[in-house]
């Protein structure tokens, strides 16, 4: 930078004198710093970390935190997976148990023997799903509880990474 050179945010001043009815020539070279982020747990982070791993010049220490991340990634990708998959699971079970109970009211006013084999049928079937719906929730909120920790867990393996030179 020229002396006197002035900087302000989004904009530098350089200070040029020229004498009258002289004409100088000099070369301005404008660089704007790009910053990136990324998330921990996307794509794009994944990919960036399993491209460092395949860099055989990689410090073997950096090396093995790198794979600490992808694996505890993998982990949580699995996590995450199937906590929608059980969460899928409760919402059909709900939506079962509310077609159960519909027919269950429909039902109530019907004196016939054949009715009330169907209402106990319906009632034994309702009590099957609650149980189902109750077992799902327990799985849902461990899955929560594990996901929140493993992201805790990565978010700290992610922070303790250098990628300064040594």
């Amino acid at each position: 930078e020229p002396a006197g050179t002035v900087t302000a945010t989004g904009a530098s001043y350089s200070p040029v004198q020229l004498e009258a009815t002289t004409t100088t020539e000099f070369n301005l070279r404008e660089v704007t710093p790009v910053t990136r982020s990324l998330t921990l747990d996307s794509r794009l982070a994944q990919e960036m970390l399993l491209a460092q791993l395949s860099d055989a010049s990689m410090d073997a220490e950096l090396k093995q935190q790198v794979q600490q991340v992808v694996d505890k990634q993998a982990e949580l990708n699995t996590t995450r997976e199937e906590l929608e998959r059980l969460r899928k699971e409760k919402a059909e079970l709900e939506s079962e148990s509310w077609r159960v109970a519909q027919s269950l009211n429909d039902l109530a006013d019907i004196k016939e023997s054949s009715a009330k084999e169907l209402r106990t049928k319906l009632i034994q079937r309702a009590t099957e799903i609650e149980n189902q719906i109750g077992a799902l929730t327990t799985k849902l909120t461990e899955l929560g509880i594990r996901e929140r920790d493993t992201e805790k867990t990565l978010r700290a393996l992610f922070t303790s990474i250098t990628f300064e030179a040594k």
